[in-house]
């Protein structure tokens, strides 16, 4: 599904969880954000100041016109169905810049594979902001626990943070992951 598909996919949800992810984000920070939907709505409630790096255009626009953000665009080949950027050149783009925290929109989310991604381009990019942050969180809606896509990005021990919007009963009392679920 595109991303203009997904932007119609739980609206209400997605913007409850942007709105508590945002919260939780301390002022000064920088952040990778990367292209998702609900990564989006986690866009739209961020108060700076903050600097923020991103692959996505619409994120970009959305911090255009904001004096308290810091914005940095990764460029790169330009993806017209994701909405985003990725490849070789923005890989390398986004090796030159280390982040406080990266927060990423799951495309799936598994309890024994971790994350994973529908894409290779979106599993590298998002692989690379991982591995160039010091805490990792991934925003996630109850539609993309329980499933796997072809390109996995890492396991479940490596996000510090999992914000759903509902219990996942899966992972059991002894998760190795924090979850916070973003009630209503």
């Amino acid at each position: 599904m595109n991303r203009q598909g997904r932007n119609t996919l739980l609206p209400a949800t997605k913007q409850r969880l942007g709105k508590q992810v945002a919260q939780q984000v301390p002022p000064g920070s920088t952040l990778f954000l990367d292209a998702g939907s609900t990564v989006m709505a986690v866009a739209t409630f961020l108060q700076g100041p903050l600097t923020v790096i991103t692959t996505s255009l619409d994120i970009a626009h959305a911090f255009s016109d904001r004096e308290d953000i810091e914005l940095i665009l990764l460029g790169g080949k330009w993806d017209q169905k994701q909405r985003l950027f990725a490849g070789g050149a923005t890989l390398s783009l986004l090796s030159r810049y280390r982040a406080d925290i990266a927060i990423l929109g799951a495309c799936a989310l598994h309890s024994s594979l971790g994350l994973s991604a529908g894409t290779e381009a979106d599993a590298e990019v998002k692989r690379a902001m991982l591995a160039a942050s010091q805490t990792h969180w991934i925003v996630a809606d109850h539609l993309k626990v329980n499933r796997c896509e072809p390109y996995l990005v890492c396991g479940l021990d490596e996000i510090h943070q999992l914000f759903l919007d509902r219990p996942w009963p899966e992972l059991g009392d002894q998760s190795i992951v924090p979850v916070t679920v973003c009630a209503h």
